[in-house]
């Protein structure tokens, strides 16, 4: 089951909303594995190349 921000963002008919890339690294991590885990490759891929979260090294 995706987690409930994931449900509510659905819900609204947005890919991400108001959800914003984690603050932490580890935050980023997750936050793409659970877009992709949940079937969101379109999310998942505004999540690293447009808001630039995969360009990060550390990621």
């Amino acid at each position: 089951m995706a987690p409930s921000h994931l449900a509510a963002d659905a819900a609204e008919g947005g890919e991400l909303g108001g959800l914003k890339a984690g603050a932490t690294g580890f935050h980023r991590v997750h936050q793409a594995m659970i877009l992709f885990g949940a079937g969101r490759g379109e999310a998942m891929k505004r999540l690293l190349v447009e808001d630039g979260v995969g360009a990060d090294a550390r990621f």
